[in-house]
């Protein structure tokens, strides 16, 4: 298979950032968000079979808290992938795909936001994710 060095791959996924709200006072009416928050990551994988590793890198290069990966393209049975995008300190929860080729998502999240799954209504060839996190300051 394909070889993966950390710092010396193509990057096949790239993070995009993001601005805060705008203010029209302040020049170029943008700005960085303010106080403490999250770094999320939304990537569209197109499969993660191959991919895990340089999921797992964006992971740690971005410092995100929680990332939501669409079109996993695994089964039911997750699957090594699953466990290799899976930096230390974080969890993985996947919702499958429900039936053929394509689908499944899964949301990346560190361990200490303590992530909850709660019921999600089935909404028939769409898979989703809901999650309570726990965004006390500790």
């Amino acid at each position: 298979g394909a070889s993966h060095s950390r710092g010396t791959r193509t990057r096949y996924i790239t993070a995009v950032p993001c601005s805060g709200p705008s203010d029209s006072s302040q020049g170029t009416g943008v700005r960085g968000v303010q106080g403490p928050g999250l770094r999320l990551l939304l990537l569209n994988a197109r499969s993660v079979i191959n991919k895990a590793p340089l999921v797992r890198d964006l992971i740690l290069d971005e410092e995100a808290d929680l990332v939501c990966v669409a079109e996993t393209w695994l089964g039911p049975e997750g699957g090594v992938p699953l466990s290799e995008m899976c930096p230390t300190g974080f969890q993985v929860l996947h919702q499958p795909q429900c039936q053929g080729r394509g689908g499944g998502v899964a949301v990346i999240i560190r361990t200490s936001l303590n992530p909850r799954r709660i019921p999600a209504p089935e909404i028939v060839g769409c898979e989703s994710l809901l999650l309570r996190l726990d965004l006390r300051v500790q």
